[in-house]
């Protein structure tokens, strides 16, 4: 028998078959053979990687499991404190006047606590004199001419007067419409020129004028209807009559304004002058005078040409004084209010004062403020065993009323 045996071999590296022994002329495919016995020398090891696959997996479970059984005795842990246990909730039988809540670390003794009786705190309240500026109708300094006589411009007018932007302002009163220049007409004039319109048309009952420092309106023979979307300038507001209560009938009419027409100006500088050269320092009868003044002992500075009183009252509230400033134009008043309830104290003043803005703005006692001192709050209280106990404090917010 004779046969023949064919090798053959590939380089390293290229992409040629490796050597193959497909057989002799006997026909046994040797290459099944050894790809069977490689299999089968191979398998107890798959077998064995498949066998750590899966411990592998069982592992990853069990760390699983294991974290979860510590935050389970975490959560154990906790639970077994004993301030859990001790630990109450308060619920208000009516949560509109009251409510309650814990107080941290700190035990609550449970049971039922009737309120019978409240009264909230109150702020220290300095209130200033309300004279401290010119009435319209007070003589202009270096002069005998009344500030009513003078160009409304240059009057003790609270509001500054205006035009509206135009050469002219004009007012309407009643459907009559009357023109008015405040740089060259006093407040006289115009309302005179008013009354000569009004009794022009046929209202012979009508009357503008001023009483004391407040302007006034009557007429007998109509109701009052004042302003119109046409009117330029601001008479109106500088009489104080945009705010003013009209009380009118079928047949008249009268209003009177909210306030006076002079007083302090708090857009103006504090040394001001008007356009004939005179010193109307913001319409103060005492012109406030540049330096520092004190206020619960926090300094504050003032520019008698720099400042005015909006200024000023923004630079209190913004302070560490402790209080709130407001000025009402329509008392014409200055108001200090404690920001702290209670009955303390708002110190005014001190000696190494410079400026006389407190008792310019009438907020000294000598100058003719007076002080409300703030109450304290109050709560009455019965508690479970029917004893009655009262709690004061400055604040509203009471700590002590129920223990815990």
């Amino acid at each position: 028998m004779s046969g023949t045996a064919s090798v053959s071999s590939s380089v390293p590296g290229t992409n040629v078959a490796p050597i193959s022994f497909p057989g002799i002329s006997s026909g046994i495919d040797y290459n099944s053979i050894i790809t069977k016995l490689t299999s089968l020398s191979m398998a107890p090891t798959v077998t064995l990687n498949s066998q750590i696959a899966t411990l592998n997996s069982a592992n990853a479970e069990l760390i699983k499991i294991n974290g979860m059984l510590a935050s389970v005795q975490n959560s154990l842990t906790e639970l077994s404190q004993p301030s859990n246990f001790n630990a109450v909730g308060a619920t208000s039988s009516n949560p509109a006047d009251a409510t309650a809540s814990g107080i941290p670390g700190v035990y609550a003794s449970p049971g039922t606590y009737t309120i019978d009786a409240t009264s909230l705190a109150t702020a220290t309240v300095v209130t200033g004199a309300a004279t401290i500026g010119h009435a319209i109708a007070d003589t202009m300094p270096g002069t005998t001419a009344s500030s009513a006589d003078v160009p409304l411009i240059d009057s003790y007018a609270a509001v500054t007067p205006t035009n509206g932007g135009t050469s002219k302002g004009s007012i309407t009163i009643n459907g009559v419409s009357v023109n008015y220049d405040v740089t060259t007409q006093s407040l006289n004039t115009i309302l005179s020129n008013i009354n000569a319109a009004e009794h022009a048309a046929g209202d012979a009952s009508f009357n503008i004028s001023i009483s004391g420092n407040t302007a006034q309106i009557t007429d007998g023979s109509q109701p009052i209807s004042l302003g119109s979307p046409s009117d330029q300038g601001n008479l109106l507001q500088v009489l104080h009559l945009d705010t003013a209560q009209v009380n009118n009938t079928a047949t008249s009419g009268s209003a009177i304004a909210t306030t006076g027409i002079g007083g302090v100006n708090q857009a103006l500088a504090f040394n001001s002058q008007n356009a004939l050269g005179q010193a109307t320092n913001a319409n103060y009868l005492t012109p406030v005078t540049s330096g520092t003044f004190t206020i619960n002992g926090v300094t504050i500075n003032v520019s008698n040409s720099g400042d005015n009183l909006a200024s000023l009252i923004k630079r209190i509230n913004s302070s560490a004084a402790g209080v709130t400033a407001s000025y009402d134009a329509t008392s014409g008043q200055i108001t200090l209010v404690s920001k702290a309830t209670g009955p303390q104290s708002i110190v005014l003043g001190a000696s190494g004062d410079t400026s006389n803005f407190l008792s310019a703005t009438g907020l000294t006692p000598a100058s003719g403020a007076t002080v409300s001192v703030g109450k304290q709050a109050s709560v009455t209280v019965e508690t479970p065993s029917g004893g009655t106990k009262t709690i004061y404090g400055n604040s509203n917010t009471v700590t002590t009323a129920i223990p815990g």
